[in-house]
């Protein structure tokens, strides 16, 4: 499989990337870089993985050769690395692999916006970079821009009172800025797994996986804290635990934080992902929201937020995009935000059974070696039957009935597709899966 994916790089260190890949893959960036932007500067960041270090300094290595300059930013949260290409205005590379495990690492891009770079584009830093002889070589600035980042939040959130919340770092890089950010605001925390160890010792850095939430779960009720959050190891998506030890899906917290923001800005849109609750849509629409849909994947919801200028978006997996945030996804912030909610509207479990709940099947991957066929029959034989009331078709096919639905899509990396349905009723979700694995199976080559 290649390491170059449709949202980012990462692949197994050292032989699937390393030293030299990263080399190329830096220089080429440059290449890009000059065709676009006018600074010559470029951050570097990276996670605490093993490897990052040494995969750092070769990036590092090759864009100086190339003539540019690295404002380096050291081992540090995605929260910092968003932060510093707005402040000085560069495009960046982050050396990290995210929630995979230890033995894993890879490359996030950004142009000097922020934006990550596109599937496209991702392809393109697969090309070998041209040779070439520079005048001048770039030279390395090591730059510290946590305090700047902690007067920016500062400004931007108050709360009313001290709040108690027990964090999971999981090892990962967000243990000593998140330490320093809620110093600064003086709220009763503890965290959990602070120090950055890129071993992993205590369970991997992915918070959306049940086994990794169980000791912050176990926290949060043994300290009667008012919330729990779980970050990933790069610190770009956050798993909320409410105050009964309940972990809550990134739709329905997506759902909290739009009632909570529409309140203020009714009228705005908030964007979501393809697989989230059908009660999504309502709850907005009944709080004067407009919702849009997007294909799944943090690229494609930061993409769409940007093009309809929504004030937020989200999808299942706890990536949240805000748009006075600089539209990127980024724990901290989002943490905070959520703090500032319960610190006004009450508890985190009265927010979410507010919401209506449905049943839902958990995500079904089926090895299929013709997996466009089956999304197109899927649709074809969809599109006859009567009692479908809507089929969206912009990643893969969901398939939209009077009382629930069902969504078959095709793998970006491997020959499998993923199936995920939810109704009403238990009853009405059997009739869905039977309905849609009779078709699948029909045309599905293993």
């Amino acid at each position: 499989m290649s390491i170059f994916q449709p949202y980012d790089i990462r692949g197994r260190y050292p032989k699937e990337i390393n030293e030299d890949i990263v080399k190329d893959i830096a220089q080429r960036f440059v290449e890009m870089i000059e065709r676009r932007e006018k600074n010559k500067d470029i951050i570097i960041s990276r996670d605490n993985r093993l490897s990052s270090p040494e995969l750092a300094k070769a990036a590092r290595d090759a864009i100086t050769e190339f003539g540019y300059n690295v404002i380096d930013i050291g081992m540090a949260p995605i929260s910092l690395f968003y932060f510093s290409m707005r402040k000085f205005k560069a495009p960046g590379i982050m050396i990290t692999a995210s929630h995979n495990p230890p033995d894993y690492n890879g490359i996030k891009p950004c142009w000097s916006d922020t934006m990550a770079f596109s599937q496209a584009e991702i392809q393109e830093l697969s090309k070998k970079p041209k040779p070439r002889k520079v005048e001048q070589k770039g030279v390395v600035r090591e730059e510290d821009v946590l305090q700047d980042y902690i007067s920016y939040l500062r400004d931007r959130f108050s709360f009313t009172k001290s709040l108690k919340v027990v964090f999971d770092t999981g090892n990962g890089s967000v243990g000593p800025t998140l330490k320093a950010v809620m110093d600064s605001f003086g709220h009763d925390y503890k965290i959990l797994f602070e120090e950055p160890d890129g071993s992993y010792p205590n369970h991997m850095p992915d918070p959306t996986k049940p086994e990794n939430m169980k000791r912050l779960r176990e926290a949060v009720l043994e300290g009667g804290a008012d919330m729990g959050v779980g970050f990933d190891g790069d610190g770009d998506r956050s798993v909320f635990v409410d105050e009964k030890g309940n972990v809550i899906l990134g739709d329905r917290i997506l759902i909290i934080f739009a009632k909570q923001m529409l309140k203020e800005n009714p009228g705005e849109k908030i964007i979501y992902d393809i697989r989230s609750t059908m009660a999504l849509e309502g709850e907005i629409k009944k709080c004067g929201g407009i919702p849009i849909v997007s294909k799944a994947g943090r690229i494609f919801l930061r993409e769409k937020l940007n093009k309809e200028n929504g004030i937020l978006a989200g999808e299942t997996t706890s990536h949240f995009f805000f748009r006075e945030n600089g539209g990127y996804d980024e724990g901290i912030f989002a943490a905070l935000k959520m703090m500032e909610i319960i610190d006004t509207a009450g508890k985190l479990s009265e927010l979410d059974s507010q919401i209506p709940r449905y049943f839902s099947s958990p995500d079904m991957r089926l090895s299929c070696k013709n997996k466009d066929e089956v999304v197109e029959k899927v649709k074809e034989y969809f599109e006859k039957n009567p009692k479908v009331k809507k089929i969206i078709t912009i990643d893969g096919v969901k398939i939209i009935f009077e009382n629930g639905w069902v969504l078959v899509r095709r793998s970006n990396t491997e020959e499998m597709i993923n199936i995920r349905a939810e109704a009403k009723t238990k009853g009405t979700l059997d009739e869905i899966e039977e309905l849609i694995m009779k078709q699948v199976e029909k045309v599905m080559v293993k």
